[in-house]
């Protein structure tokens, strides 16, 4: 095995997108141990990857040293002799065939090992489930994925481990995130609130997270006010928030990066969704879902009675 060979591994988008590849990358590390793996993303979240020591390094995916080859197909994208040259192998996931062609063309064409997985139908599977299969197939000669006893299956690669920082849990602290990248996919505000009240009553403390996507949430969420030992939560740093995730008693949320990202960091997690985005965009991890036509028509008791069976609550 080639002890200091670079990888270049390819995702770019939103944190979700981002996270639906975390899988991949750890059987990736897990597969070339002694490789330097650089993910090409957003630095933003990209550096949450770094920080758990999934990725050695971050490469904007904004900047120019990249642009030939994530621009489009074509002959001369991506030239020989250019910052490729670095990288034995390219691995990259991306969110339609036809992109995943082009970018492989690309780099075929300028001589570079590459396995580029674009997404298909998924057969009613999640999309890490169908990105770490593909991944898992592209790197099967390696001795590693048939020696390891126990490593190299969907749920051990499925977590991002964060270096921990303080108190290893907190048994009643929940966090809810109201807010998503399309309002289509949010639970109205009202009903996340009513399940605040319900766990304050219950002695659950929590915090309310907004994030990018939900400064119109900001103002609507001071007026109506919280319960006490709740509080709301403005833009937390990653860092921060991955933290408090992988220490919290639940997490409940809609279909968003953050959902994914509480997935990610072990939290129970219970998933608001719209009917369409099942099974392709379910979070992994100990997640469960509740999903509807129409967010509306998810119901607070339902959601409170799932609540209340994963914290072991008894009565109404």
């Amino acid at each position: 095995m080639v002890q200091d060979e670079q990888i270049l591994c390819i995702r770019i988008g939103g944190l979700g997108d981002l996270l639906a590849a975390l899988p991949s990358l750890r059987l990736i590390r897990l597969a070339r141990p002694g490789a330097r793996l650089v993910l090409l993303g957003r630095r933003d979240y990209g550096g949450l990857l770094l920080r758990a020591k999934v990725v050695d390094e971050v490469a904007d995916a904004g900047g120019a040293e990249f642009a030939g080859l994530l621009a489009g197909s074509g002959r001369g994208v991506v030239s020989r002799g250019s910052l490729l040259d670095r990288f034995s192998l390219v691995v990259g996931w991306m969110n339609s065939q036809e992109r995943g062609r082009e970018i492989e063309a690309a780099l075929k064409a300028a001589g570079k090992e590459c396995a580029i997985i674009g997404l298909s139908a998924a057969g009613g599977q999640a999309i890490s489930r169908f990105f770490f299969a593909r991944t898992a197939a592209a790197l099967a000669p390696s001795p590693v994925l048939s020696t390891v006893d126990g490593a190299g299956t969907f749920e051990d690669c499925a977590r991002l481990w964060v270096p921990a920082a303080g108190p290893e849990s907190r048994e009643r602290f929940v966090i809810i995130h109201p807010g998503s990248g399309a309002a289509e996919k949010c639970w109205p505000l009202d009903r996340f609130l009513e399940l605040a009240r319900r766990l304050g009553g219950r002695g659950f403390a929590g915090g309310i997270v907004l994030g990018e996507a939900e400064g119109r949430l900001a103002g609507e969420l001071g007026l109506r006010g919280l319960p006490p030992d709740w509080r709301g939560v403005d833009r937390p740093p990653l860092s921060v928030l991955s933290y408090l995730l992988g220490r919290t008693c639940l997490y409940i949320g809609n279909d968003s990066g953050v959902t994914h990202l509480a997935a990610a960091c072990g939290a129970p997690v219970l998933a608001l969704f719209l009917e369409k985005n099942l099974p392709a965009w379910a979070p992994f991890g100990r997640s469960r879902t509740i999903a509807a036509p129409e967010m509306a028509a998810i119901g607070v008791l339902r959601v409170w009675e799932e609540a209340a069976t994963i914290l072991g609550l008894g009565g109404p």
